[in-house]
């Protein structure tokens, strides 16, 4: 997530990339395996409980946590954990190491919203245009993404698998009124939606979604927890690079969206320039994020998502890069580069036309 010009960095730089390469072309990228080793050590959050009880408390096994995978989920608690230790700076916009993410944020937003509202048949033109609009932050971290979403009008529900991510979001979002009561966030995984939607079916009771469970403050009026368990939209950004099964991962999002919905997903290329720039350049040279934030061969290619999608019964509508320009110091959409960081959009079919 570095801007471009890393990839003029000197040709010498190539001899000690190309070693660390190595190209997948098989079906086998669909499905990054996570490492069967994971070392943990004892570490403690800002209210002094160690990660190992967080995780404890949330049911993962020894035996799971040892191999840094959860039964039955996509979350990876190798990648959780990086997230966990630098929970408190999500909204460090100059130095943190989130800061890449707040300068990417306005493209992201308004490719969201330009895209919703022509597959809505939504007005552009007001200042709520995404007003009554269920909207699903998979992956929401520090609320980055559902704040500004909500301030267009959406009721949005923000997951994240780090509980000190949400704790941060929630009072990130309680300084401003506007917005307070219309996002709710939860320290869950998406795949624990599935199943209480599942099982609400299977009972005729309620699902979980509808209740105001999840802290004193949460499911206000307009909250999207309020109706069925399905969304108009569903959005992970800069999630996919960090999970461990991509196709699973990709159709929880589509069983997640209500038919005649739409699934946004961002993240990077696994090509050579995205090595170059976001790992050797952001990572080991500019330290503009922490090492070891990113995993090359877990970035995943356009062509991928497009066959995720498929697999999902899910149809990609739109697909655009995301680049930077480091003389404006600001992201822009182009559509005819998508090497590095990319944006796409997915719709599910209305269940006339599935069924048919």
């Amino acid at each position: 997530m570095s801007p471009s010009f890393i990839s003029s960095l000197p040709h010498v730089l190539l001899s000690y990339c190309f070693p660390k390469i190595t190209i997948i072309e098989n079906d086998e990228a669909l499905k990054v395996s996570t490492p069967t080793s994971y070392e943990f050590v004892e570490e403690t959050t800002s209210d002094g409980d160690s990660l190992d009880d967080k995780e404890k408390r949330k049911g993962f096994s020894d035996e799971h946590r040892k191999k840094g995978t959860v039964q039955g989920e996509s979350v990876n608690l190798r990648e959780t954990r990086k997230f966990e230790e630098v929970a408190d700076m999500w909204w460090d916009a100059e130095d943190g190491p989130f800061a890449p993410l707040h300068s990417m944020s306005p493209v992201r937003v308004g490719f969201i919203r330009a895209a919703a509202c022509a597959h809505f048949g939504l007005n552009p033109n007001t200042l709520e245009p995404l007003a009554g609009v269920r909207v699903l932050d998979v992956g929401c971290g520090g609320g980055m993404l559902s704040e500004p979403l909500a301030r267009l009008g959406a009721c949005v529900l923000g997951l994240d698998a780090v509980e000190h991510s949400v704790d941060v979001a929630r009072r990130h979002k309680d300084r401003d009124p506007a917005i307070k009561d219309r996002i709710m966030y939860r320290s869950a995984t998406a795949e624990s939606l599935v199943r209480e939607n599942d099982a609400s079916t299977t009972s005729g009771s309620p699902s979980r979604l509808s209740e105001k469970s999840d802290g004193p403050d949460e499911g206000g009026e307009g909250s999207p927890v309020q109706g069925p368990g399905l969304f108009d939209v569903v959005c992970s950004l800069e999630v996919i690079e960090h999970v461990n099964n991509v196709e699973a991962f990709v159709a929880t999002l589509a069983n997640l969206t209500r038919p005649g919905g739409m699934v946004i997903m961002s993240t990077l290329n696994r090509s050579l320039k995205s090595y170059l720039m976001a790992i050797v350049g952001a990572e080991h040279i500019l330290r503009w994020v922490p090492v070891g934030t990113h995993d090359w061969s877990k970035f995943v290619s356009p062509e991928e998502i497009a066959i995720l999608g498929t697999i999902a019964g899910l149809e990609m509508k739109q697909l655009t890069g995301m680049v930077y320009n480091p003389i404006m110091k600001r992201w822009h959409l182009d559509e005819k580069d998508v090497d590095m960081n990319y944006i796409a959009m997915l719709t599910k079919p209305e269940e006339s036309s599935v069924n048919n």
